[in-house]
């Protein structure tokens, strides 16, 4: 496993946690331990192997359990205390720019978005501009972002 494939489970964790209302420190944690391991210049599984992980800032010992379980079996069990937010499907990419979790439930709520696709419609209906705080930046980094990811 990758450096950047445990950082992006550490960000949908993180997300997910903030998604529940979870202590902020917790998901801090998460975000911080992301970032760190996405600057890492060694593979995170090499440090895992050599029993080395606390080395890297931000990681204690339960960062660490779940970094050994992550390149052990490829998943973490559910770090939520409860069952993830049912009201955002797993589909709505939060990575992208300007799409955090709590907008991606407001959308999701407001407009049904439940796929890219719903949210690249969404983004070129200028909807988006009928919420408060919203506007065109917002609509141009989503789109933006859309490509990326078909791209990719």
């Amino acid at each position: 496993m990758t450096n950047q494939e445990i950082v992006s489970v550490f960000q949908n964790i993180a997300d997910r946690l903030e998604l529940e209302g979870a202590n902020p420190f917790r998901i801090r944690a998460y975000r911080k331990a992301a970032t760190a391991i996405d600057h890492l210049k060694v593979p995170a599984a090499r440090l895992a192997d050599d029993r080395r992980l606390r080395e890297i800032p931000g990681i204690g010992k339960d960062l660490e359990q779940k970094i050994h379980e992550l390149l052990k079996t490829g998943t973490i069990r559910d770090p939520v205390d409860k069952k993830p937010d049912p009201s955002v499907p797993d589909a709505v990419p939060f990575g992208l720019p300007g799409l955090d979790p709590k907008l991606a439930r407001l959308l999701h709520t407001r407009f049904h978005i439940e796929t890219i696709e719903d949210l690249e419609r969404l983004a070129r209906s200028h909807l988006l501009r009928t919420l408060p705080g919203l506007g065109a930046q917002l609509e141009r980094s989503i789109l933006d972002g859309v490509e990326t990811l078909k791209k990719h």
